[in-house]
């Protein structure tokens, strides 16, 4: 059996812990992720499972302030003081892409993780989240339903077992009622077709997960659900079930407690599922606080091969640190995530230049560029760009409050016929970006040789102007060559 958990993140509002929460006004969650859980088995015949669900910040308009020293306070609304202004663009947006022709109501079920037995800045948030959701409900005639569930009340109160028992009763109904999609994949194909596809069932549902940012509570609480889906899987797939369940119905192991679902799974199984939930748990608070996530040893406890996990005060102190000085400065983590997603960029809030065409974000070699499409008279140019020793990335900016900017471009040798005839169309293109005015003195270009001095360049030319497709040829040289 194979197991797979794949985390595709949002770009519509990235950025970072205190500055990426709630909504923004083109309606996306901060931290908001789709996770789907693949299981499949056989070969060429390939019967596979999956089940997708989502975590994210609440999707309010909100933020919290957080002094130095101290607990954070929730603040509702922004600036405009309208905490629901953006919610219908994200759940229609939700709804178009989980609705199919033949369910185009998809059902909505919201874990909420916020403290709700006892008064917190989290109450508040909650208790606006809950009005929120009654009212998307009535205006977009969707199926909304919320399962209330304090984390940290039901763990200390009942300890984990009792917490992670609540989730799978306050769930059951629910995960019976969306199923999982489930189908087969045909590799045995003839010379000239590809593999043939079929789905035999569709997830009708999907789960929405969250805490307050979407991190350490919501990582333990979907470990858990998803190892219910898991045992779902199994039972289709006829695979990592070492025992019988309890009954041949749908879902039979929401019907166990604690500790009969771990004598019913195969335990290679579940240490498989926890590494693979710790590390996608790690990563995504890594993109978000740049620290591990928390809370983690609850589920490292079934991957005796991970190591201990980092102490929550540790993290803690590290978090408030990034977080409330780092990304907030002027081209910090936060600003690189939206450069990355190419979000202000066509404002020209990073790049004031290039503001007068529309700019591409293109993701896959060989144009791997921030810039604009390469100008008509590159066209003809093969690239072959490395920008720096031991890098592997075309993208590349040119830091600030520099006098001298040295990059260098390496063309790694081919072997080719003996007289080398096709060498002078590989080319080495560099693209340099002055973040202020500036006059350009001097370009030097320095030469190491290779096997034969008919490796070395032949010619250099430099572009400039006021954007990438507006350049003009600034300067033509050949550059001399020693005799053979």
């Amino acid at each position: 059996m194979n197991l797979c958990v794949i985390a595709r993140k949002s770009c519509i509002h990235p950025g970072t812990r205190f500055i990426a929460r709630g909504l923004n006004p083109e309606g996306g969650a901060g931290n908001e992720a789709e996770v789907e859980q693949l299981a499949w088995t056989g070969s060429p015949q390939v019967n596979w499972t999956s089940c997708v669900f989502r975590r994210g910040t609440v999707p309010l308009v909100w933020d919290t302030k957080a002094p130095v020293v101290g607990d954070q306070y929730v603040v509702l609304g922004g600036e405009a003081g309208k905490p629901f202004e953006g919610t219908d663009l994200y759940y229609k947006r939700f709804l178009n892409r989980y609705a199919r022709a033949e369910h185009p109501k998809c059902n909505i079920t919201v874990l909420n993780l916020l403290k709700i037995q006892e008064q917190s800045e989290e109450t508040k948030l909650s208790e606006c989240y809950q009005e929120s959701l009654r009212s998307m409900k009535k205006e977009l005639d969707a199926s909304f339903e919320i399962v209330n569930h304090d984390f940290h009340y039901h763990n200390r109160t009942q300890g984990q077992t009792a917490a992670v028992e609540s989730i799978w009763k306050s769930l059951g109904s629910q995960l019976r009622r969306d199923g999982i999609t489930c189908g087969m994949i045909d590799f045995a194909k003839k010379p000239g077709t590809g593999p043939n596809m079929t789905i035999s069932t569709h997830q009708t549902g999907v789960i929405r997960v969250n805490c307050l940012d979407s991190l350490d509570r919501t990582t333990v609480s979907s470990f858990f659900m998803c190892l219910q889906v898991l045992a779902e899987q199994c039972r289709r797939l006829g695979v990592g079930l070492i025992a019988s369940p309890p009954s041949e119905e749908p879902w039979p192991c929401l019907d166990c407690n604690y500790k009969e679902l771990f004598q019913i799974m195969a335990p290679n199984l579940v240490e498989a599922a926890a590494e693979m939930f710790v590390r996608k748990g790690d990563v995504l608070s890594e993109l978000y606080t740049q620290t591990a996530a928390m809370h983690s040893s609850a589920i490292r406890a079934f991957a005796p091969r991970l190591p201990a996990a980092t102490k929550n005060l540790q993290i803690t102190v590290e978090r408030r640190m990034h977080n409330m000085v780092f990304d907030h400065s002027t081209g910090g983590r936060h600003d690189q995530y939206n450069m990355l997603v190419g979000k202000g960029l066509s404002k020209g809030q990073y790049f004031p230049s290039l503001l007068a065409q529309p700019l591409k974000s293109v993701s896959r070699l060989p144009r791997c560029s921030i810039f604009s499409a390469v100008p008509c008279f590159f066209q003809n140019w093969s690239t072959v760009h490395l920008l720096s020793p031991g890098a592997c990335t075309p993208a590349w900016v040119c830091p600030g409050e520099l006098d001298i900017v040295q990059v260098i471009g390496i063309i790694p040798f081919i072997a080719c016929a003996s007289d080398m005839t096709f060498l002078h169309h590989l080319s080495c293109q560099v693209y340099m970006y002055l973040a202020e005015p500036a006059m350009v003195t001097e370009v030097a270009i320095t030469i190491r040789t290779g096997m034969s001095d008919l490796v070395s360049p032949a010619k250099m030319e430099v572009y400039s102007g006021p954007a990438l497709d507006q350049t003009s040829l600034a300067l033509s040289c050949s550059i001399p060559r020693c005799e053979v």
